[in-house]
């Protein structure tokens, strides 16, 4: 006796996250354990963030019958994406977003001088509604907008957070590049401007520094912060050697 295709070969129903994760816009997102949704641990703290909690997380967890629509709740989106920012610095989540990055889906970095240079998202902030989404290169070490279609809504940073593209670089720190020594040159009828503004300074310094292998600036900050701090221990020195001739001649 033949089974029955349909029986025997039946369809896997798509999940909200998967098919959250395939809409247009939505590529910088990864699919989230739903076992690490259902761990309430995980979700400390989000109750009294996300409006609707409780029907956020229904209809992320598949546990309601709402369709799926372009119409995507807020209230889920939402809390989706605040699970989301502390998923992907976990062992689990930096593995899915290491696979993204293998396959140049964050983009490249728009800087010309960087050579393609793919790039991973990140959040100017950790709280919600604060910035939109941004993209970090590890080889200029600067933010830049995403190129994101202009019918797409806007990503918000804190899906991401300020934590993930450098904990991401240092747990792979085999992908992340040399950081970068190239300058554009300014130039009018062949001849240098000389003229500098304060940040081009701050990146031929930088530069600079990186060939010579030589932190120049770093360590006069340490050599700064050292004499003022035996400045200030000198200081204490003399306030309580007063303090005790003081004591002295009272007695």
């Amino acid at each position: 006796m033949v089974a029955n295709s349909s029986e025997e070969f039946e369809e896997e129903e798509e999940k909200w996250a998967q098919w959250f994760c395939g809409l247009p816009g939505n590529e910088f997102f990864c699919e989230i354990n739903p076992a690490y949704i259902e761990d309430s641990f995980n979700l400390y703290g989000l109750r009294a963030m996300v409006p609707n909690y409780q029907d956020a997380l229904n209809i992320i967890l598949d546990l309601t019958d709402i369709p799926y629509d372009d119409d995507v709740p807020s209230c889920a989106v939402e809390l989706y994406g605040l699970i989301h920012a502390r998923y992907i610095i976990t062992s689990h989540g930096l593995d899915a977003m290491l696979k993204k990055y293998r396959e140049a889906e964050f983009g490249y970095c728009p800087r010309a001088l960087c050579d393609g240079q793919p790039v991973v998202p990140a959040g100017m902030y950790d709280e919600p509604r604060k910035a939109e989404m941004k993209v970090y290169c590890p080889k200029c070490r600067d933010l830049y907008t995403p190129a994101i279609d202009f019918e797409s809504a806007t990503i918000d940073g804190a899906y991401f957070g300020s934590t993930f593209p450098h904990l991401f670089f240092l747990t792979y720190s085999n992908l992340e590049p040399a950081p970068s020594t190239h300058l554009y040159v300014p130039r009018v009828f062949g001849y240098k401007i000389h003229r500098k503004g304060p940040n081009r300074q701050r990146l031929a310094t930088t530069a600079k520094a990186i060939e010579n292998g030589d932190d120049t600036q770093g360590q006069r900050r340490l050599s700064t912060k050292k004499d003022q701090d035996e400045a200030a221990a000198k200081q204490k020195h003399t306030s309580d050697t007063r303090g005790k001739k003081r004591v002295k001649q009272n007695e």
